[in-house]
C-alpha cells in the first residue's frame, strides 16, 4: 500500500516545498523593500549632513567631477577646465572606474580633436588589467581594452610592455611557464640595455604541495617556514644595494604575503617554532595600529574635551 502511494506522497512533498519556497520568497521580497526604503532615508539623510557640514566622499569627487565635465549647462567651466590642459597622463589605469573614465574621456577626446595640427596635445595611459585590485571602489579592468578600441580612430596606438626591469630572469621563465596555457597573459622578459641584464641578480623558485586539508593554512605555514629555515642555514644570498655585494641572508631579507591578515599568526607560530625572529605591522590588531590609535584619540578628545 505504501509502494503505491509512493509517487502520490513525492508529489505532495514537493508542491509543499515549492509552497514553503514561495512564502520565503515573498518575505525575503518584503525585506529588501524595507532595506531598501531604509537605505533610501539614510542616503538622503547623510547627503543633508554632507553638504550643511562641506564634507564629501571618494564616491562625491567622481560624481562631482563627472557633474562639472558630462553636464551641457557647465560648458563654461569644462571650457576652461579644457583650456588649461595640453597633455594628458593616466597612470595605473586598470583602477579606473567607468565614471571616473567619462570624465577623462571629455579631456582626451578634445586633446585628440585636433589630429595632426603642430598643437595637437598628446594623451598617454598606462595600465596592466592583471594589477586591478579596486574593484571595491568600482574599478573594471575591461575598460583598458575598451578605451584603446574608443580611442583607436583618434591615432592612438597600443604598446605593449611585457619586459620587466625588476624581476630576475628566472621568474620570468618561471611564470612565462606557469601561464603558458592562457593565451590572454603575454609572454614576459628581463629587461636588458646594451645587451646587459638590468637586473641580473639571481632569483629562484620553490614550489610548495597542494595543501587542501583541514589544517592547511598549519601546513602551508610550516612549508614556508622551513623553506626560510633551510635558507638560513644553507648558502643562500642576497645582494646589498647599499654596498653592492652579495652577503648571507638573515631574518631580515625575507618578507611573507599572506591572502588575508587571519593568516599572519600561523606563519607566525611556525616561524617561532624554529627559532626565526618576525615581525608584522598589525601585531596585536588591527585596533593597535599606530593610526587606529591616532583615531581613537582625535574622536575620544572631541567627545571629551575637557578630560
Amino acid at each position: 500500500k505504501a509502494d503505491a502511494l509512493a509517487g502520490s506522497m513525492r508529489c505532495v512533498e514537493q508542491n509543499v516545498r515549492r509552497y514553503v519556497d514561495v512564502l520565503k520568497f515573498r518575505g525575503l521580497r518584503d525585506a529588501e523593500r524595507l532595506l531598501l526604503a531604509l537605505y533610501k532615508r539614510f542616503r538622503d539623510r547623510k547627503d543633508i549632513l554632507k553638504t550643511k557640514r562641506g564634507v564629501l566622499e571618494f564616491s562625491d569627487l567622481a560624481k562631482g567631477a563627472f557633474r562639472v565635465m558630462c553636464s551641457p549647462e557647465n560648458a563654461s567651466a569644462q571650457f576652461l577646465i579644457q583650456s588649461g590642459i595640453s597633455h594628458l597622463l593616466l597612470d595605473e589605469f586598470q583602477d579606473t572606474s567607468r565614471i571616473q573614465w567619462q570624465v577623462f574621456a571629455q579631456i582626451a577626446q578634445e586633446l585628440l580633436a585636433g589630429q595632426g595640427l603642430s598643437d595637437q596635445g598628446t594623451v598617454f595611459i598606462v595600465g596592466d588589467e592583471k594589477q586591478s585590485i579596486y574593484g571595491f571602489r568600482e574599478a573594471d579592468a575591461q575598460i583598458l581594452a575598451d578605451v584603446a578600441q574608443e580611442l583607436g580612430p583618434c591615432g592612438v596606438s597600443q604598446i605593449a610592455m611585457n619586459t620587466s626591469f625588476r624581476s630576475a630572469p628566472l621568474l620570468m621563465e618561471c611564470l612565462n611557464h606557469f601561464f603558458a596555457f592562457d593565451s590572454a597573459f603575454p609572454s614576459h622578459r628581463a629587461a636588458e640595455v646594451d645587451g646587459k641584464l638590468v637586473n641580473d641578480v639571481n632569483g629562484s623558485v620553490a614550489i610548495s604541495p597542494l595543501f587542501e586539508s583541514t589544517d592547511a593554512l598549519e601546513r602551508e605555514a610550516a612549508f614556508v617556514a622551513s623553506w626560510i629555515d633551510a635558507s638560513l642555514n644553507g648558502e643562500r644570498t642576497v645582494y646589498n644595494r647599499r654596498t653592492g655585494f652579495t652577503c648571507p641572508c638573515g631574518p631580515g631579507d625575507f618578507a611573507i604575503l599572506y591572502r588575508n591578515s587571519t593568516h599572519a599568526r600561523h606563519f607566525e607560530q611556525a616561524l617561532h617554532a624554529r627559532g626565526i625572529p618576525c615581525q608584522r605591522d598589525e601585531d596585536s590588531g588591527f585596533f593597535a595600529r599606530v593610526e587606529i590609535g591616532d583615531m581613537t584619540a582625535l574622536v575620544r578628545t572631541l567627545c571629551f574635551p575637557f578630560d
